[in-house]
């Protein structure tokens, strides 16, 4: 539950505009595990998975990470965090999921929701520091390869994930 107002350093991140696209881009391409990169068309899915959203980035040149937050009546769903690889373990992954939280506090969110893969640690870990508890399920995604090959070799095997809520403030 959303019961307080996430901490976030004044003017840290900035909206992004349609101008840091590509840069954003091969951000999230260094930053994600092919299979969970996103193109322009996953990106523009993401903003638009929502009826209100959210889409910041750092402050920087070049810019070292950025988030899309989605919200829906009172569910934030925190849609993703990339932090540059040369950037990350600095700050601005708790940075952009604070400012994801707060944006969504403000907006009436009482409860906020982010998928990472159970492999992931550093992602959890994240999500743990700035407040996240593991849902009591797990979702399972998985993956049809269709690309055509002569050995027609076996599909990847289903990747889990794990669901995080934020906990209740004490």
């Amino acid at each position: 539950d959303l019961n307080s107002e996430a901490a976030v350093t004044r003017g840290s991140t900035r909206r992004a505009r349609r101008a840091d696209w590509d840069e954003i881009l091969e951000l999230d391409a260094l930053a994600f595990h092919e299979f969970w990169q996103f193109d322009r068309f996953a990106l523009a899915d993401a903003i638009r998975a929502t009826p209100r959203h959210r889409f910041q980035v750092i402050k920087s040149v070049p810019v070292h990470g950025y988030h899309v937050t989605g919200l829906a009546g009172i569910n934030a769903y925190i849609q993703r965090v990339a932090v540059h690889p040369e950037a990350q373990r600095m700050g601005y992954g708790k940075t952009l999921v604070n400012d994801s939280l707060r944006w969504a506090w403000r907006n009436g969110a009482s409860i906020a929701q982010v998928n990472t893969q159970v492999t992931n640690e550093r992602a959890v870990a994240l999500y743990e520091r700035c407040g996240f508890s593991f849902a009591p399920h797990r979702l399972l995604v998985l993956h049809h390869d269709f690309e055509r090959s002569e050995t027609n070799r076996s599909p990847d095997p289903p990747i889990y994930t794990c669901l995080l809520y934020t906990s209740p403030s004490p």
